[in-house]
């Protein structure tokens, strides 16, 4: 994937520059395919991005951090934003 791909996905889920990170607006997450060699790795709940130097820091909801290059990554999903009128809530509805 080329960096003007990613940043357009980025631009798509309409993420917030803070300074070189992109962070995700609430409730909207970006899912990242890589593979080198064969070997897959499928990045999920991507809550901020970096792209610097050929690479991409993805740190999720959980505060995982993974480092790839931009090479490998192959593919991206956008998770629709869960606070529409749709979305499921916690605890009981009555």
């Amino acid at each position: 994937m080329t960096e003007a791909m990613l940043v357009t996905i980025l631009d798509e889920v309409q993420a917030k520059r803070e300074g070189a990170e992109r962070v995700m607006p609430d409730g909207r997450r970006v899912t990242l395919y890589a593979a080198h060699n064969g070997v897959g790795l499928t990045i999920g709940k991507v809550a901020s991005m970096t792209i610097e130097n050929g690479l991409v820091r993805a740190r999720n909801d959980k505060g995982e951090t993974y480092i790839l290059a931009l090479d490998d990554v192959y593919a991206a999903s956008v998770e629709a934003g869960s606070t529409g009128p749709s979305a499921r809530k916690a605890g009981f509805v009555g």
